[in-house]
């Protein structure tokens, strides 16, 4: 995998498909974030003096693609530099997919349909074409209620399926990939779940260039050849003379790719790209390393 130096000029087009480090004031992050997650986050960082994995940005804009909170992080710890893995979002190495919704206690559908009601939603009409869905509401019995907007704005779309989250908070909201909704509330292990319309990658965009930031959860994305574990030293990113100490740090060790749908920090669908040295092996988790034994460096 490539690395890759810049001088992090706002609107400088980069190249695509290297790990090198982003200043800070050339990102864009599409969705907000939550504040105590980014205040865990960075006691994190802080705690082991490290970052673990790059973020993803495009090139051409400095759209965070996936890494909002260790943006935020890196911002309340006054650091100038995150390392990045540099993409083109337009790419089909890119899939923006969506989060879906379940819900683990209890859900009556007539108090949640009232809900959605009252957050603006509207029940579309038997028979009516349902397939540009606002909300898609899944029950265990099969049955599908399916909620649209009179908004199609983007922005405004989503802050609707926010406030609908908010007067639903008490239900216990988890994220899970969208395909695993309908069988797993069939399965009987959650009470409900919902679906969201899936933005578009222009849709994006075009947020991010007016400077508009949507809720949290909003987007999903699958990045082919997802670099991590570069456990780069957070002392460094303090300076100047980071980008420099980056490329001699990313020289001094190698690239191991590993198949999709790994189970490690969390699920990757795509392939992912670990950064190995055996000067850091205690810091790798010792399922990864057993995974690396499989494959040659």
């Amino acid at each position: 995998m490539a690395s890759g130096r810049r001088d992090g000029r706002a609107g400088l087009s980069l190249k695509p498909w290297t790990v090198t480090l982003a200043r800070i004031s050339w990102l864009k992050p599409h969705e907000q974030s939550i504040p105590p997650l980014t205040n865990r986050l960075a006691e994190e960082i802080r705690s082991t003096g490290r970052i673990i994995h790059p973020i993803i940005v495009d090139a051409g804009t400095g759209l965070v693609v996936d890494g909002t909170h260790r943006v935020e992080a890196a911002v309340k710890l006054g650091l100038k530099f995150l390392p990045a893995y540099l993409v083109d979002y337009n790419s089909d190495n890119v899939v923006l997919e969506s989060w879906g919704r379940v819900v683990k206690k209890q859900a009556d559908k007539r108090t949640v349909v009232q809900k959605a009601l009252q957050a603006g939603f509207k029940i579309s009409p038997a028979g009516m074409d349902v397939s540009e869905f606002t909300v898609k509401l899944v029950w265990p019995d099969g049955a599908i209620t399916n909620l649209t907007l009179d908004e199609k704005n983007a922005r405004r779309v989503y802050e609707a399926v926010s406030k609908l989250e908010h007067v639903l908070r008490e239900l216990e909201i988890s994220y899970v990939v969208e395909r695993d909704v309908a069988p797993a509330v069939a399965a009987g292990q959650y009470s409900m779940g919902y679906l969201v319309r899936k933005l578009s990658k222009n849709e994006v965009l075009s947020l991010v260039k007016s400077g508009v930031r949507l809720p949290p959860k909003s987007t999903r994305h699958i990045v082919d050849r997802r670099p991590l574990y570069v456990f780069f030293p957070l002392n460094v990113l303090y300076g100047e003379d980071a980008p420099a100490m980056f490329d001699e740090w990313i020289r001094a060790g190698n690239w191991v790719e590993l198949p999709q749908n790994l189970v490690l920090d969390r699920r990757y669908e795509e392939r992912v790209v670990v950064y190995f040295r055996e000067d850091l092996r205690s810091l790798y988790p010792e399922k990864l390393l057993d995974l690396l034994k499989t494959v040659k460096a």
